[in-house]
C-alpha cells in the first residue's frame, strides 16, 4: 500500500529518497513538513482473493478493486450495486502486456469516500457478463464491503 498526496514529492520522501528537480519543489517540501499525517490519503487497493470481505476506508482515500477479465470475449466487468453514496468514480480496462488477440486483462473501478460517506459500511457488488445478456447471466460476481470511519473534526475553543 502506498501513501499518496497531490503531487510525487512527498510520495518519493515516503519511499525513502528525496530527488527533488528544481528549487520550487525544495520549497514545497519544506511546507509540506508542517501538514498533519492525517492530510495523506491512501490508495487501497483489492482484488479478487479480497470477495466478500470488509475493508476499511478513509475520507479521500482512493480504493482500486481490479478484477480480471478478457474484453475479447465480449464479457464485462459491472458495478451492479453501489451505494449512492459512495458511487464507483471511474473505470478503466487495461490489457496485459504484449497485448495479443485474444489476450485478457483487468477491469479497475476507483471509488473515494468522502464526508457524506462516512459513519456508513457500503457494500458494493460486481457482476461479469455480456451486456445483452443482462446481468442476470453473470457468470463471476465480486462483492465487497468498504466501511469508511466518521471524521472527527478538531473542536477549538474561541
Amino acid at each position: 500500500m502506498e501513501l499518496l498526496w497531490a503531487g510525487s514529492l512527498v510520495r518519493r520522501r515516503l519511499n525513502g529518497y528525496l530527488d527533488p528537480e528544481s528549487k520550487q519543489e525544495e520549497e514545497e517540501e519544506s511546507r509540506q513538513e508542517d501538514i498533519p499525517q492525517t492530510a495523506l490519503a491512501r490508495l487501497i487497493e483489492v482484488g479478487e482473493e479480497q470477495n466478500g470481505e470488509t475493508i476499511t476506508a478513509n475520507v479521500g482515500d482512493t480504493v482500486v478493486v481490479t478484477l480480471s477479465g478478457n474484453q475479447t470475449t465480449r464479457y464485462e466487468w459491472q458495478a451492479s450495486s453501489f451505494s449512492k453514496s459512495l458511487p464507483v468514480v471511474t473505470t478503466e480496462y487495461v490489457s496485459c502486456k504484449p497485448v495479443l488477440t485474444g489476450s485478457g486483462g483487468f477491469y479497475k473501478f476507483y471509488l473515494r469516500p468522502d464526508e457524506l460517506s462516512a459513519g456508513f459500511t457500503h457494500g458494493t457488488d460486481f457482476s461479469y457478463y455480456r451486456p445483452w445478456e443482462g446481468s442476470a447471466d453473470a457468470i463471476r460476481t465480486f462483492s465487497i464491503n468498504i466501511m469508511v470511519p466518521k471524521v472527527e473534526h478538531d473542536h477549538h475553543p474561541a
